[in-house]
């Protein structure tokens, strides 16, 4: 994938903004609003109004193209602002329609939101769209986002600063056995959690936990510690069938959740599957794990068959619904 970066627009780069602003394909979105295409009238005096109320406003403002810097091409643009009434910073992020499909929506949002933390320095950032924009979701789940309701078919997420850098400071590395102690209390949780999906109540036994490591170590599966600063958060397990990649078990403490941690622990599985050139993880997700069935979703995983959730290969339709006994899951 080609590395976008972030431009500030001259006066004479306008012709892109008004590009997308004319582009019914880019613009649908914005049908409701502007009907019958989206697209905005008037897009030069449009630019003229950005230049003088968004560029060099920053952190109350702040605009900007995406640029693809193998050839210079402009791809998108991004923004924030800030909501005096609601004390957050409302954001957005477009692709021009030609350019869509190859990842420069994530990529662009977390630019954006690496600009918004680091640079301005601002607290939150707030954005909402229509809950059916499954593409608008994922890529926002994968770069922090956290849902903070839903209304009138709108779906409304957050992303924090402190969440953000949080995540940012995440250390993923290969565990040893020499971190069984350090790891047990995470299993003994891990193997509360799955007894209760199955509505078995059990307390957590860290003796237990402790033998289960021990034999992950023995046959070598490979493990991945979460530290942030000194403390364990978060592990996962693999098991490895050349070429293929299964997750044994993934835990992240409640309090480090919606941080990116399990996200970083799950790429750790990805990375090692394309080691055997294989582009998806394979896992048995108990059906009344909704938690991890949402993040696996949000990953742009599918469900094969009763409990095996991976991603679909180029050309391959997967069902996207499963039954289990009377409950009827979709995904």
């Amino acid at each position: 994938m080609d590395e976008l970066t972030l431009y500030i627009p001259r006066p004479e780069d306008g012709w892109f903004y008004g590009k997308l602003l004319s582009d019914p394909a880019t613009m649908a979105y914005n049908a409701p609003w502007f009907p019958p295409d989206g697209c905005i009238p008037n897009p030069e005096a449009e630019w003229e109004d950005l230049q003088a109320g968004w560029i060099g406003q920053e952190p109350k403002r702040f605009y900007a193209y995406l640029r693809r810097r193998s050839d210079g091409a402009f791809v998108g643009d991004v923004n924030f602002h800030y909501n005096p009434d609601r004390d957050w910073w409302d954001m957005g992020v477009v692709i021009y329609a030609p350019e869509r499909g190859k990842g420069y929506g994530k990529q662009g949002l977390a630019l954006l939101a690496d600009r918004a933390f680091r640079v301005a320095g601002i607290t939150r950032l707030h954005n909402e769209f229509e809950t059916t924009r499954d593409a608008a979701y994922h890529i926002h789940k994968a770069v922090g986002f956290r849902e903070t309701g839903t209304e009138d078919g709108v779906i409304h997420l957050e992303l924090t600063r402190e969440a953000y850098l949080a995540a940012r400071s995440l250390r993923i590395d290969a565990a040893t056995a020499a971190e069984i102690p350090a790891l047990a209390p995470l299993t003994a949780r891990f193997r509360v959690a799955l007894k209760s999906y199955k509505g078995i109540q059990a307390e957590p036994r860290e003796d237990e936990a402790a033998a289960e490591l021990r034999e992950y170590f023995n046959v070598g599966f490979p493990v991945f510690a979460a530290r942030l600063g000194d403390r364990y958060c978060g592990y996962l397990v693999c098991r490895v069938d050349e070429p293929c990649v299964w997750v044994e078990s993934l835990y992240v403490l409640p309090e480090f959740r919606r941080q990116g941690v399990a996200a970083a622990l799950f790429r750790e599985a990805e990375a090692l599957a394309a080691s055997f050139g294989e582009d998806t993880v394979y896992n048995y997700v108990h059906p009344n794990n909704d938690g991890m069935i949402a993040f696996l979703r949000s990953r742009g995983y599918t469900v094969l068959n009763l409990l095996e959730i991976r991603k679909p290969y180029a050309g391959e339709k997967l069902t996207t619904q499963v039954r289990v006994d009377d409950h009827k899951f979709d995904y």
